[in-house]
């Protein structure tokens, strides 16, 4: 039996917003779920659980030591502040010490730090200094950018660096050259019913990031080519929202948690398209997407970052966020959908088949 340790930050979970967890929170509590399913001894490093949150229901049986936060974070939920990017030094050095200290207590065999940037590289490397006879990961949610020498240098100290996408390994690699791409499943249950199919859908944070204002031009427009079609908007709270609300009847705007009788599941069973113009991914690969793609939906989507590994249609795929292309792409997919069926994400390998058994195969090498 083997003993991991799995270290990822803020992973509480908002009240009414367990089924919307984002890919950070998944992807690690569902590593340290599979490792202990396993049948092997799992303990997993995270900061304080903030107030109005709780530890995701996977992480009950698991063992879950606490840390001092690695960032001064905003009061506020971050749907509603933001993300803070200030450090907390002395807490990273608390960490990074407490860290070292229980791994040779116990023992542990692997290290493995879920997510965050170039900064969360520093912290595992300087934990991977100290930690002779503990295998150190790290695998990071972002493109690390930074190639200046004294990284460089830190990161020589890992095991090994895992990407989700091979669009990040690509990246990556030029500064890490063991790089390895694991690609995960979906956690997400949708439950779709038979349904006219009279919907197009935008579904994710109103965000500029996410391209909210492009949809609402490309919506607006078509709107009226397509008055017996309904142009709808699933959102969540959003800090920096664009306003998508429209004067035109055929456009809906529902904001969660959504008033009673409208669901998700109920939007996405009546839509024949999805659009996302995002103008960058919060996570690669973006699950949004393929949980829509799961459900035999086509998407209409940004051609940027891991959007091409994800089998969408390459007329679907949008490049430089061209307005009228989008226009262009959602006609061809209203009145020809027959042409427009999507390949299963599952089937390019973003499932949880071999998930555990690649990290296992890693640890283990």
């Amino acid at each position: 039996m083997k003993h991991y340790g799995i270290i990822s930050f803020a992973i509480g979970v908002h009240k009414g917003y367990e089924q919307v967890r984002s890919a950070h929170i998944q992807i690690p509590i569902n590593l340290a779920k599979q490792l202990d399913d396993s049948g092997d001894k799992v303990t997993f490093f995270t900061n304080p659980i903030r107030q109005g949150t709780s530890l995701p229901k996977e992480l009950e049986k698991i063992n879950v030591v606490t840390i001092p936060d690695p960032r001064k974070r905003k009061d506020t939920a971050v749907m509603y502040s933001g993300f803070s990017k200030k450090i907390d030094i002395i807490n990273i050095f608390k960490g990074i010490y407490l860290i070292i200290k229980y791994s040779k207590k116990n023992n542990l065999d692997v290290l493995h730090f879920m997510n965050g940037s170039f900064s969360v590289g520093i912290y595992a490397s300087i934990v991977a200094m100290f930690s002779i006879k503990t295998k150190v990961y790290w695998t990071p949610s972002t493109i690390i950018k930074n190639h200046f020498g004294v990284l460089k240098y830190l990161y020589l100290f890992l095991n090994g660096m895992i990407s989700h996408t091979d669009y990040h390994r690509f990246h990556n690699s030029k500064l890490f050259k063991d790089n390895k791409t694991i690609k995960h499943g979906i956690l997400r249950n949708l439950t779709l019913h038979k349904s006219v199919k009279k919907r197009v859908t935008f579904w994710r944070d109103p965000s500029y990031e996410n391209g909210a204002d492009i949809a609402k031009v490309v919506f607006e427009s078509l709107a009226k080519e397509f008055p017996n079609f309904t142009f709808t908007f699933m959102v969540r709270p959003y800090f920096d929202e664009i306003n998508v609300n429209s004067e035109l009847n055929n456009i809906q705007v529902h904001k969660f948690p959504y008033k009673k009788g409208v669901s998700l599941e109920q939007v996405l069973s009546e839509t024949i398209v999805c659009v996302f113009p995002f103008r960058e991914f919060s996570t690669n690969p973006q699950l949004s997407i393929l949980e829509t793609l799961q459900q035999g939906i086509p998407c209409i989507c940004s051609d940027i970052e891991s959007a091409s590994e994800y089998g969408i249609e390459k007329t679907l795929l949008i490049k430089r966020n061209n307005i009228e292309d989008y226009k262009n792409a959602l006609r061809n997919v209203i009145k020809n959908p027959e042409n427009f069926i999507p390949r299963d994400p599952r089937k390019l390998g973003f499932n949880w088949d071999n998930f555990i058994n690649q990290h296992k195969e890693m640890y283990n090498s």
